[in-house]
């Protein structure tokens, strides 16, 4: 099934209309042209992962359908200079469910504050909270190589910060989920823990090394 194909039926299915004209106010930002990481790409990726880990998490129909949702959303906008991307991506949810639709409110709020969780990814008592959390940071728990690419993607997007300023806000960052007991939620995505220590450990030593 096309991107476009799931994003309709999850819609339609959790009640709303007009799936297509949603659609394109979301592929209107995710295929803005200075994403170079959030982007479609990340979404499709957070939705094969969802499709690998619902089954063996337990989820039940209404849950698989709300991250689904997040998944589409948490990243609807996106600009590196401002601090509240994911407040307006969840806002923007709410006014595309109000605008378009029937959806149950309390379904509305679940994946409103399952968007906000992104902004820090904070330890969430929430399973569907807890996977959606896991599926965003999969990437760190990859192959060094697919890592590599993660970073210089980023990076690109953050073209308009000189080096030395991006080494130490990117390290900074990255230190506070080493700091974590645990990156993962799940026990799907547990096994990535080593991975993604080591990727980050790594990235913050040539972030910290001298650049001389």
């Amino acid at each position: 099934m096309s991107t476009i194909d799931r994003f309709r039926t999850v819609w339609e299915h959790c009640g709303g209309k007009d799936a297509d004209a949603v659609w394109a106010t979301l592929d209107a930002g995710y295929t803005e042209p200075a994403r170079a990481y959030h982007n479609w790409a990340h979404i499709e990726a957070m939705l094969a992962g969802l499709d690998k880990v619902s089954q063996v998490a337990g989820l039940d129909a209404r849950q698989r359908d709300e991250i689904e949702l997040a998944i589409f959303f948490h990243d609807a906008v996106y600009d590196p200079l401002v601090k509240d991307n994911e407040a307006q991506s969840a806002s923007l949810f709410r006014q595309m469910t109000a605008e378009n639709g029937d959806f149950a409110a309390d379904a509305v709020s679940r994946v409103a504050d399952m968007i906000g969780a992104t902004t820090e990814h904070k330890p969430s008592a929430d399973p569907a909270t807890q996977v959606l959390l896991d599926l965003d940071l999969a990437v760190l728990g990859s192959s060094a190589e697919t890592y590599r690419d993660y970073v210089s993607a980023v990076r690109r997007e953050y073209a308009f910060v000189s080096d030395s300023d991006w080494r130490a806000g990117r390290a900074a960052v990255m230190r506070r989920f080493l700091e974590r007991q645990h990156i993962y939620q799940t026990s799907q995505m547990a096994t990535r823990e080593p991975a993604a220590r080591a990727n980050i450990e790594n990235e913050i030593k040539n972030l910290t090394d001298d650049p001389a």
